[in-house]
């Protein structure tokens, strides 16, 4: 749940639409790996946005917490990390949670030229009215330079942005805040905003929500070939429910709601982004609601707007629960994800949804302490194995990076 793992951070920091349910079947001589095992303090713990790969099998990510201890009560303000193929790990950069930044919380992009982009959720422009600042967005390049692109100020231009980045062939790079923008919504904390940043550092903010249209939209966006994005925001929409909406940003600026969720049975509280298919189709999860009320569901949205319900979760003691990342798309149409609890053990899950609807689990969290606890959302490489990290642990494990062989 990003909203619960990030209030956990933040804790020490300061008909409606047809249905479709597969049956959920366990996948047979799966192999998992740890990659590497989180030690906390200096070397990173939290992993709040699972990894990205490059083409020599290199994984990278940030974790919520740890770094540079001095920060925050010896908790740390969080870091960049790198983890090559044979498993050794670096650590990039330790963010100190001042003009810097401080909790990154969402995946990492990779540039053709070996530069990572990315946004922290807290720090920046200290002055900006909210407690730890408006959070960031970041470059860090090979050397382990990382500059600052943009300090958010939280009203007009956003505040404390916890989404992936997408980049265009400019260099441009487009995300979302969870709030700020629009300073008459929520008395003044704001509904959040879609912006984009320029090479230079310019931020235009493309559209700001007002609550009807939605709030807070933790996942970010995907674009198309015409530039028009398109994401979810986790609250707002339905005013009976509030339960959040996908949306469309088009190049002028343009908003249209093209769903709003009512809970049941399809589903509340998207906090992940989109991936869409060659038709414009466009696949996402829902932390919460659903056929069994509170779980959450993988969705579909068509151009015109349709919602299917490709599967509904049923929580502890079955196939996962509370889904708060974006999903992976292969060439044939099947959809790989994790979900943040729920399975056996109630500590998350990975799972596969085949093109009928059909979903297998592929790992349970729990039954090993050395494995990591509550997954944060796949990466796939050409052969098809999966790449992820956890947030948390039974002490002394702080989280891990895995690798997983379906």
């Amino acid at each position: 749940m990003k909203s619960s793992k990030l209030q956990l951070t933040l804790g020490f920091v300061l008909a409606c639409a047809a249905l479709t349910f597969g049956v959920a079947t366990r996948a047979q001589a799966q192999t998992f790996n740890v990659l590497y095992t989180f030690t906390g303090g200096s070397d990173g713990y939290y992993e709040t946005g699972g990894v990205i790969r490059d083409s020599e099998g290199n994984l990278y990510g940030t974790t919520g917490g740890g770094g540079e201890v001095s920060c925050v009560a010896y908790y740390g303000c969080g870091t960049i990390f790198k983890v090559d193929p044979s498993g050794n790990k670096t650590v990039l950069y330790s963010f100190t949670g001042g003009t810097d930044g401080g909790l990154p919380s969402a995946a990492l992009l990779l540039d053709s030229a070996g530069n990572l982009y990315g946004t922290t959720y807290y720090g920046g422009y200290l002055a900006c009215g909210v407690p730890s600042a408006c959070g960031t967005v970041f470059k860090l390049d090979p050397s382990g330079n990382l500059t600052t692109l943009y300090r958010f100020t939280n009203a007009p231009d956003g505040a404390n942005p916890a989404s992936n980045l997408v980049r265009d062939a400019k260099g441009n790079l487009y995300g979302t805040t969870v709030a700020g923008g629009n300073s008459a919504c929520l008395n003044g904390r704001g509904c959040g905003t879609v912006f984009k940043i320029s090479p230079a550092g310019k931020e235009t903010v493309l559209y700001r929500f007002s609550g009807s249209d939605g709030e807070a939209p933790y996942g970010g966006v995907v674009r198309d070939a015409a530039g028009n994005l398109f994401g979810t925001t986790s609250s707002g929409g339905d005013p009976t429910c509030n339960c959040g909406t996908v949306f469309e940003v088009d190049t002028t600026g343009k908003e249209t709601t093209l769903h709003a969720f009512t809970g049941a049975p399809d589903g509340a509280t998207p906090q992940a982004g989109l991936v869409a298919d060659a038709k414009g189709n466009l696949y996402g999860v829902t932390n919460s609601g659903g056929r069994y009320g509170y779980s959450g569901t993988v969705f579909r949205v068509d151009a015109s707007g349709r919602e299917d319900i490709l599967h509904s979760f049923n929580g502890p003691a079955g196939d996962g629960g509370f889904p708060s990342a974006t999903l992976v798309r292969d060439p044939e149409g099947n959809l790989y994800g994790s979900t943040f609890l729920g399975g056996i053990y109630d500590l998350g899950t990975i799972f596969k949804l085949d093109s009928t609807g059909k979903e297998t689990i592929l790992y349970t969290f729990g039954a090993n302490p050395a494995d990591g606890i509550e997954p944060n959302g796949v990466t796939r490489d050409a052969e098809g194995n999966l790449y992820d990290a956890t947030s948390n642990g039974f002490i002394p494990v702080f989280g891990t990076v895995f690798k997983l062989v379906p």
